[in-house]
């Protein structure tokens, strides 16, 4: 496969979608700052056609190299919330079509304003009943995380840096770095382009979370069964406001 390697410009365009199974949760994100005062309530929304309890439990997490979400320990990172973070009620029960609210507060501490961060876990859950009330159990339902940050800043200008693509064996990647001590949203869109016909393919489009001073390997394969040409590869890396940030392509013969 011959390669070459030149830059160009496309547009992104972000699709955001929500889902909720059983109960919603708003907002699914609080942000609490050590300049104000910091007590947020979200609310929790039973959309099924029985009354339901509700177990809060909070997790500390973070992201491995290809993105997936990792649940760790509290307090097993120096970023750790879980010390300034304090919640009311842990456990609550809404009946069929009700909601209730959920306050949290997050303890100001002027000698540490560094970022922090955490999730709360809203799990549903009911008892399955037996003859032996002994064996009894707790069914666990699907769950829905409010993302909690503190500290985190909102007034930076983006700073990643990107990779050129790369293949081995079919496989092409590109590792995008956020330089950043703060969270940032990216939308990224891979297109293949058929350098003769014009005929776009879009293999991916991602709109994705990086932690502060993350980095990322995005991987990503063609289409198969494709027609032999030449082609672009197209790899457009936007802000969460579409605003362009940076961009790589990669010209492959196939």
């Amino acid at each position: 496969m011959k390669k070459y390697s030149f830059l160009g410009l496309f547009f992104l365009l972000l699709f955001q979608k929500v889902f909720a199974q059983g109960f919603e949760v708003k907002p699914m994100k609080l942000y609490f700052d050590n300049t104000f005062y910091n007590s947020h309530t979200f609310t929790i929304k039973n959309l099924s056609n029985q009354k339901s309890t509700y177990l809060l439990q909070l997790q500390d997490y973070t992201k491995d190299e290809k993105g997936n979400l990792k649940l760790l320990p509290l307090n097993s990172t120096q970023n750790s919330c879980a010390d300034f973070i304090s919640f009311y009620p842990a456990m609550v029960e809404i009946d069929s079509m009700s909601e209730k609210k959920v306050q949290v507060k997050f303890e100001k501490n002027n000698l540490d304003s560094s970022l922090k961060w955490g999730m709360l876990i809203i799990k549903s859950i009911q008892e399955k009943d037996s003859l032996n009330k002994e064996k009894s159990s707790i069914l666990i339902n699907p769950q829905i995380a409010v993302k909690i940050y503190c500290n985190n800043k909102f007034d930076f200008k983006p700073n990643f840096s990107i990779s050129e693509i790369t293949e081995n064996k079919n496989n092409f990647s590109v590792d995008v770095e956020n330089k950043i001590d703060a969270f940032s949203r990216l939308n990224i869109l891979i297109l293949l382009t058929n350098i003769e016909t014009l005929k776009e393919v879009k293999i991916d489009e991602i709109s994705t979370e990086f932690l502060p001073l993350y980095k990322r390997k995005i991987e990503f394969l063609l289409p198969k069964n494709l027609e032999k040409g030449k082609y672009s590869i197209a790899f457009v890396v936007k802000d969460e406001n579409l605003n362009f940030i940076a961009g790589k392509e990669l010209l492959i013969e196939n």
